[in-house]
C-alpha cells in the first residue's frame, strides 16, 4: 500500500477522530483538570511503583526539562509525588497518588463503557474482529 492509499488515508482520519472524540466527548468532564499529555503520563504512572525523570521523558518522548514541568503541574493538584531515594538524594523519583490513580480509574471505566456501547451496536464477529484486529496493531506498535 502507498502513502497515497485511499484506505490508509480514511484510516489515518478514523484514528485521529476516535482520539479527538474519547478526549472532547468521553473524557471531557473527568479530565477537566489536566491536559491529555497529562492523562497520558498519569495512566502509565498508574502502572508503575515509582519512575525517575529520565524513565518518565523516554517513555512520553521528551527531554526531561519538558516532562519536569508536566511533573510540577501534576504535583501541584496532587496527582503526583516526588520523593527521593535515600542513598542518592539527587535522584527523583516519581509515583501516582491515591488522587492520581481515581483520576485515571475512573477515566478508564469511562472508556470501558464507551467502547461496550460501541461494541453493542456490532455483530458479535465483527466485535471479535474489531479486538482481534486491534490486539494485533497493539503487539505491533508494542515490541
Amino acid at each position: 500500500m502507498s502513502n497515497s492509499d485511499p484506505q490508509i488515508q480514511r484510516l489515518v482520519e478514523i484514528v485521529l477522530f476516535k482520539y479527538r472524540h474519547l478526549m472532547t466527548h468521553i473524557l471531557k468532564q473527568t479530565l477537566k483538570e489536566i491536559s491529555t499529555t497529562q492523562f497520558i503520563l498519569l495512566e502509565f504512572l498508574s502502572k508503575s511503583a515509582e519512575l525517575n525523570m529520565g524513565q518518565i521523558a523516554k517513555h512520553m518522548g521528551h527531554r526531561t526539562p519538558a516532562t519536569t514541568g508536566l511533573i510540577d503541574r501534576l504535583l501541584a493538584i496532587g496527582m503526583v509525588e516526588r520523593t527521593t531515594i535515600p542513598e542518592d538524594r539527587r535522584q527523583i523519583l516519581i509515583k501516582i497518588t491515591p488522587k492520581g490513580l481515581a483520576l485515571v480509574n475512573l477515566a478508564k471505566q469511562e472508556i470501558v463503557d464507551s467502547m461496550h456501547e460501541l461494541g453493542e451496536q456490532l455483530s458479535p464477529e465483527d466485535r471479535q474482529a474489531w479486538f482481534r484486529i486491534n490486539e494485533t496493531i497493539y503487539k505491533r506498535l508494542n515490541s
